[in-house]
């Protein structure tokens, strides 16, 4: 996804605390080709090679 440069966060502790403070997310699709959202919960984690997961 194109990230224009002034909306660019590169501060993974300042990300980590935004994920673990808003857990939410919008799964965007289409129904009947109008466009849908569904909030979903969101959870950071990290994963047996120490990589961050949601």
């Amino acid at each position: 996804m194109f990230i224009p440069e002034h909306y660019k966060n590169t501060d993974v502790k300042e990300i980590h605390d935004f994920l673990k403070n808003n857990s939410f997310g919008i799964l965007i699709n289409t129904i009947e080709g109008k466009p849908w959202g569904t909030h979903i919960p969101l959870e950071l984690c990290k994963n047996e090679m120490g990589n961050d997961i949601l």
